[in-house]
Formats: structure tokens, sequence, C-alpha cells
């Protein structure tokens, strides 16, 4: 499968704790790109959740069930590397970004990548409470180059 020209800056992130957010127009590929991230990193230690999946949603709407959702997955609270959540269609839910946040203030070895619609009520919420906390990448359709990627197989 061909990769997103995003996909290599993603996966540079990996190695910090920022929270890193994927915004774009519905039917672009963020879902795809995230999925590629998360299938690049090591099996153990990872966390993936599509937030259109209400259950999903239970596991994290609070700091405290998040962190537990994690420890079932593995982490443990002193854990050297790093554990990977990955966070589909987070802006479903208004709150989630608090919970973001908690989690990077208490947690440095947990690091949280997250992908949702590219709204001005998303921007916003996103840049009031994870101020500082956060890199955001734009995923926009194919371009050119990347159409002549994919055109070549």
């Amino acid at each position: 499968m061909k990769k997103r020209k995003i996909f290599g800056k993603l996966l540079e992130e990996r190695e910090n704790n920022k929270i890193v957010i994927i915004l774009g127009s519905r039917q672009v590929g963020k879902t795809t790109v995230l999925k590629a991230v998360y299938d690049s990193l090591s099996e153990n230690n990872r966390l993936f959740l599509d937030l259109d999946v209400l259950e999903n949603f239970e596991k994290i709407s609070s700091y405290s069930n998040l962190i537990n959702t994690l420890k079932l997955e593995g982490f443990e609270q002193n854990q050297k590397q790093m554990f990977y959540l990955f966070l589909d269609e987070f802006q479903r839910y208004e709150d989630l970004s608090m919970v973001m946040k908690n989690v990077y203030d208490n947690h440095k070895n947990i690091k949280i990548y997250a992908s949702g619609s590219s709204s001005l009520k998303i921007r916003e919420q996103i840049q009031e409470s994870l101020a500082g906390r956060k890199h955001i990448y734009h995923l926009y359709p194919v371009d050119f180059e990347e159409f002549l990627w994919f055109k070549e197989d």
C-alpha cells in the first residue's frame, strides 16, 4: 500500500509525547493514515479506538476510565517505553480534549494520536484546551504528486 506524504511526519512524532491531531474533511483518508501509523509501531503498547463505537467512548469518557482501559491493555505507570493511544473520530465528544490534556500532563509515557473533523468548533476547542500540548496536521485530498505515486502501481 502506498503511504500519504503526511505519514513520515506522523511517524517521526512517535518519540515525543505531544498530542498529534490529524484534521481533515470527510473521506480524505484520516482513518487510513492513522491505522497506517498504528500498524507501523510495535505490536505491544498500543491501542486503537474507533470513537464511532459508543462502547469505545465509554472506555475513555473520563481520565480514570482511560487509564484503567490502558492498564487492561498492558500499560504500566512506570514503564520506560511509550504507550501509543490512537483515537479515531475524537471530535464527536466535546470533553475528550480535557481527558487528553490530563493524560498529557500526568503521563509522559503515553502518546496520543487523534483524528477528527476540521470544523471550526473542533479547532477552537483544541486550541483552547490543548494549548502547547499538541501538534496539528491537516490532511487534504490527494494532491497531484500523490496521485502520480498511486497511479504508478
